[in-house]
């Protein structure tokens, strides 16, 4: 048995468009594109400010986060915008080309071609996770500080007697102090 031909839904010619501008933008496809947009620039923001800084103090002494903890956050929040833009986009898309006078095979089709597609290369957007916390790795740095330090020396020590001290016996460190070292 065959399903018919003819248009699921149609608009008649003589019907008048009520709906205003403002009533047909999607809100919700906006706001997960701004959501999106602003988790990028946050990254982005991330990986610039917390290149060479310390990972005790940063962003704040009082409150240290590792720059990869901060992008995981931002990239799982893109990462739910994106699909949520997916989802509105498909609800959009099936309304519309149902609107314009399809048939449920025509719907059936644009669902399971051009939809399908793009909803695997959504998912493959799940994988900028681990990626984008490569960005940024920790790393140990040496620093040198040049301060004064007074030290006592002894001023009699000559070249034949350059020992501090002596070991006697099975002893592993210095029992007794020399003569020249004694003042020290």
């Amino acid at each position: 048995m065959a399903l018919p031909q003819q248009p699921l839904l149609s608009q008649p010619e003589n019907l008048p468009q009520t709906s205003s501008l403002l009533a047909r933008i999607p809100f919700g496809s906006l706001l997960s594109l701004l959501m999106s947009v602003l988790c990028l620039l946050s990254s982005v923001l991330i990986l610039k400010f917390s290149n060479g800084q310390p990972i005790d103090s940063w962003p704040s002494s009082r409150f240290p986060i590792q720059p990869s903890v901060l992008m995981s956050i931002c990239t799982a929040i893109a990462n739910l915008s994106i699909r949520t833009m997916f989802d509105c986009g498909t609800i959009i898309s099936w309304w519309r080309k149902a609107y314009r006078g399809s048939t449920v095979g025509e719907l059936h089709r644009l669902h399971f071609n051009v939809i399908a597609l793009a909803s695997i290369l959504v998912t493959l957007v799940s994988i900028d996770g681990p990626l984008l916390q490569r960005a940024s790795k920790v790393t140990t740095k040496e620093f040198l500080d040049i301060s004064m330090v007074t030290v006592n020396f002894s001023p009699n020590i000559s070249i034949f007697s350059l020992t501090t001290g002596q070991s006697t016996g099975r002893a592993s460190g210095i029992d007794a102090l020399s003569d020249s070292f004694l003042p020290v």
